[in-house]
């Protein structure tokens, strides 16, 4: 149930909270062991980075904690290229959103930079695909890591809610000049778990 809201249902700009479900789409449609290496697919993005070099291969695992720390957008780029098509990929993040009942939410990317395509989703739907997202036991546990080391990287968690409340359970943040900055989270205390 809803405790509290303001202008819920007003459709904006979602930056990288959007990577929230492109890891569920890829945790659901592939295995962590699996191996994708880095392509041209990391030649359309910027900003916010891990910095993978084209021909690195990495698990999913590690490409989804680049994703969900770092908030890499040639992560999300290399895990929605491999996964499946991009096209599909992006499909199947709408499609996901629908069945969950995200119905004012438009996903045109994997990493939520709106230059060219811009992803769309509200409060409530936000609140809804976090409410869905901290049952998958994986996405909790990367998305509550404060860091993660793989070959000569290391990643520290760009979520500072993680270090200053003890009680949050995964959260994810985001930011570009278009759509100012964006956040949801969730916390879970006396047996009560609450999304913001």
């Amino acid at each position: 149930r809803t405790l509290y809201s303001q202008d819920k249902d007003k459709r904006m700009l979602i930056a990288s909270t959007t990577k929230v479900m492109t890891a569920i789409v890829a945790l659901e449609n592939a295995k962590l062991s699996d191996k994708y290496t880095v392509g041209d697919e990391i030649d359309k993005v910027n900003g916010s980075m891990i910095y993978s070099k084209k021909g690195e291969t990495f698990t999913l695992n590690d490409l989804l904690y680049g994703l969900l720390l770092r908030s890499g957008n040639d992560a999300a780029m290399t895990i929605a290229s491999n996964v499946m098509k991009y096209d599909d990929f992006i499909r199947e993040m709408n499609q996901k959103a629908f069945i969950l009942g995200m119905y004012n939410t438009t996903y045109e990317n994997p990493h939520g930079l709106n230059d060219s395509t811009q992803n769309y989703s509200t409060a409530n739907d936000l609140a809804i695909l976090m409410k869905y997202a901290i049952k998958n036991t994986n996405f909790v546990k990367i998305s509550q890591a404060k860091k993660y080391k793989i070959k000569n990287y290391i990643w520290y968690n760009k979520n500072e809610l993680l270090s200053n409340y003890k009680f949050t359970i995964s959260g994810k943040i985001g930011y570009t000049m278009k759509s100012g900055p964006v956040f949801v989270s969730s916390a879970k205390k006396d047996g009560k778990t609450l999304v913001i």
